[in-house]
């Protein structure tokens, strides 16, 4: 008996020592012919790249950007220029240059001066209008409480600084292809030239005829108008003077800038160069926006907090 138990089990020993063997010869055929596999699909001609008829869809997906590819993007931009983001918000191309910053005509006052050569190195997208009320809802999922009696095409008013900060905020989060903000001081006043010369022996601080291009005290009686019912400047933009007041992402002294005017403003107040400071919170009437999305660096990003561009130290 116990010499039959032993002669078992040798025979199961030897029989798991051949499974094994065939296991590992199984194996290790598998392994050759995947490796023969890839041998010849490296011998096969290289990838080319899709030519026009092909669906650029299938581009091998290792292409890189080079910088002449960002160069040549950067070159089919042209001024006032105009996309739209995923809210349908209509923002133009304000391409980079060189202005005469603030104002030395009659009207000016005296924050406005001295004048000074400033260069915008990067270009930006600017709202083409004042952020509407249907673009307010959509992006806060609510009508803001300010602006009610309104349709959903006149610029979303009585909005303080610190209610736009929201709203950039949630643009961001839920449009996250592109990063959006309020527009320096440099950036808005630059715009709202619309690339037409400052020179100071004789300064323009308007795009045109205030009656032709502005709701203003003296054309709007009633509040604000819808956007886009007066007459745009040399980029496309519309309603930079008049309608409602514009914050900009410049700080001083604690105080946001506006900038513009709006329907119940003096022609006075309707230039290009003038800028009143207010507090971030609460707002009052006539307050609005328009957002910008940047391309590359910003020129020192109104990190003017506390800094006026038209300082001697800038």
């Amino acid at each position: 008996m116990l010499e039959s138990d032993g002669t078992r089990s040798a025979w199961r020993r030897s029989l798991w020592k051949v499974l094994r063997q065939l296991l590992v010869g199984v194996l290790l055929i598998v392994v050759g012919l995947e490796i023969e596999d890839r041998w010849r699909d490296s011998q096969q001609e290289p990838l080319r790249a899709p030519d026009s008829q092909q669906d650029l869809s299938r581009a091998p997906s290792t292409v890189e950007t080079t910088p002449e590819n960002v160069q040549v993007d950067s070159e089919q931009r042209r001024p006032g220029q105009t996309i739209k983001n995923r809210f349908g918000m209509e923002l133009v191309w304000i391409p980079s240059g060189k202005f005469m910053m603030g104002s030395c005509s009659s009207e000016a006052d005296i924050d406005e001066q001295p004048m000074k050569d400033l260069l915008l190195s990067n270009g930006f997208y600017l709202g083409k209008y004042e952020v509407k009320n249907r673009e307010w809802a959509m992006v806060m999922d609510t009508s803001h409480s300010g602006s009610s009696g309104r349709g959903p095409d006149y610029p979303v008013q009585n909005i303080s600084w610190v209610d736009v900060q929201e709203f950039l905020r949630r643009l961001n989060r839920r449009d996250p292809e592109r990063v959006y903000r309020l527009p320096t001081e440099k950036e808005w006043e630059y715009a709202a030239r619309g690339g037409i010369p400052n020179p100071p022996n004789e300064p323009t601080d308007r795009y045109g005829e205030l009656d032709d291009i502005a709701c203003y005290e003296k054309t709007c009686k009633d509040g604000p108008d819808r956007v886009g019912s007066w007459a745009p400047n040399e980029y496309g933009l519309h309603d930079m003077l008049g309608n409602v007041w514009e914050w900009t992402s410049t700080v001083i002294r604690q105080h946001p800038v506006r900038r513009g005017g709006s329907w119940y403003s003096s022609a006075r107040a309707c230039r290009a160069s003038y800028r009143v400071y207010g507090a971030p919170v609460p707002c009052c009437e006539g307050l609005g926006f328009r957002i910008v999305s940047a391309v590359g660096s910003t020129d020192s990003l109104d990190a003017e907090l506390d800094c006026d561009p038209r300082s001697s130290n800038r």
